[in-house]
């Protein structure tokens, strides 16, 4: 069931959180980033199925899946940014810096595991009910076209979403010379301004049809895209034009 696929993905992600703070070496890091990105890789797509399933229509359903990427996309990063830049201030030494950004992670997985045990209801029963006669075989046959569209946007859009994640202290980095905690706070600065369009989507979703609003989104996002990959080196040299842009892709 959904429930017990949920508990099993919180637990893959605690235990590769918990792996990261107690690493020995880079290779022992690596292997338990990639034990956290198993159980993160689970949970996204469970997540997003059980609360569709939760709602009472499709409408609300999209809407409950934007409620959750506001908080996963929105807060989650904004507050990993926050933390990081609380740490560097603090003149923590910067080889405990990142054991301590892991054992934050691995408290929030635990505190969300502890959670999803008590407060997850399975969606089982829901499904049966929804579809008695139904077959997976049957199911294939009729989806298989929005699911490889799906699973493909979902590989094209993680391959920008992270690569750029992983770039982003470089990409406004202040200067070669500068502290590594100005950069951070300008990552930070950038994810806080992007909630407010995560926010407005779940109410967009509430008065346009959900394929609309993917569209606006896939179009605006290979609009900025485009255009940094274009005139990277000519908006570098204009902070206010390059973040504003900047924000756009991540909106």
């Amino acid at each position: 069931g959904r429930r017990a696929s949920l508990i099993a993905c919180s637990v893959v992600t605690f235990v590769g959180a918990m792996l990261s703070v107690c690493a020995w070496s880079a290779e022992a890091l690596i292997a338990a980033r990639i034990i956290t990105g198993i159980g993160m890789g689970g949970e996204y797509p469970l997540a997003s199925t059980h609360s569709a399933e939760s709602a009472a229509d499709a409408g609300n359903g999209a809407r409950n899946v934007a409620l959750l990427y506001l908080f996963g996309s929105g807060f989650g990063p904004a507050l990993c940014g926050l933390v990081t830049y609380v740490l560097d201030v603090s003149g923590v030494p910067s080889h405990i810096i990142w054991r301590l950004i892991f054992a934050v992670g691995a408290l929030l997985s635990l505190l969300g595991m502890v959670l999803r045990y008590f407060t997850t209801k399975d969606a089982k029963d829901l499904t049966k009910a929804k579809n008695p006669k139904g077959t997976r075989r049957n199911f294939v046959r009729r989806y298989w076209r929005p699911l490889l569209g799906t699973s493909l946007i979902w590989l094209l859009f993680d391959v920008v979403e992270y690569g750029l994640k992983q770039n982003d202290a470089a990409i406004f980095a202040v200067s070669s010379g500068g502290p590594y905690s100005n950069s951070v706070l300008m990552v930070l600065c950038q994810r806080l301004l992007s909630i407010p369009s995560l926010a407005f989507a779940p109410w967009l979703l509430t008065k346009v049809q959900s394929k609309r609003v993917q569209m606006i989104g896939f179009v605006g996002c290979m609009a900025a895209n485009l255009t940094l990959a274009i005139g990277y080196s000519q908006l570098k040299g204009i902070t206010l034009a390059f973040n504003a842009v900047y924000l756009v892709q991540l909106s």
